[in-house]
């Protein structure tokens, strides 16, 4: 279980202006074991097209990067995954 959750559902974020865009879902909070800070991002792509992997995912990864500048802080912890409802593949 987390203390202090918050969430967050079509999000801006940015990074110096230079980088933006809109997390989908995501929802942060403190481990009560760890002690540690986590979060997880869900990226929504309902567009039929080419499928993503969220393991590397480079939008994901700099959506971390701005959501950590712009809490202040970091994760400890980051869990990912991307919805693709259209491609035909497993969820």
């Amino acid at each position: 279980t987390h203390d202090a959750v918050n969430y967050f559902v079509e999000r801006r974020i940015t990074y110096d202006g230079t980088f933006f865009g809109t997390a989908d879902y995501v929802l942060t909070g403190y481990n009560k074991q760890t002690l540690g800070l986590e979060a997880v991002f869900c990226d929504f792509k309902y567009g039929k097209g080419v499928e993503v992997n969220a393991e590397d995912n480079a939008q994901i990864l700099c959506y971390i990067l701005c959501l950590q500048k712009d809490m202040g802080k970091e994760f400890d912890a980051v869990s990912c995954f991307i919805y693709q409802p259209r491609t035909g593949g497993d969820p």
